[in-house]
């Protein structure tokens, strides 16, 4: 199976607002962001709904759904990487 890897937006004062979002978070909705996080990264490209939503373009969002609903926006590049970009 093909290994992708996920890249972070940071901004140019070098913050990783995903990143921060997902800790400010508690212990269990961050192990299950993480687990929805993981899923993605296994099934990459063949990953359909309710785990993801094309949005449109390339950009794409990751549905965790855990009782509180997050979203994480995404794009997908070649290169095997996906680019996480935004989080509500």
């Amino acid at each position: 199976m093909d290994t992708w890897q996920i890249e972070q937006y940071q901004t140019s004062s070098g913050r990783f607002p995903i990143q921060e979002f997902i800790l400010e978070q508690n212990q269990e909705d961050r192990e299950n962001i993480f687990a929805h996080i993981q899923e993605l990264l296994d099934l990459n490209i063949r990953a359909r709904p309710p785990l993801v939503k094309h949005i449109e373009g390339k950009l794409w969002e990751l549905r965790i759904q855990i009782g509180k609903q997050f979203r994480i926006f995404y794009f997908t590049q070649t290169g095997k990487k996906n680019y996480f970009v935004t989080c509500l």
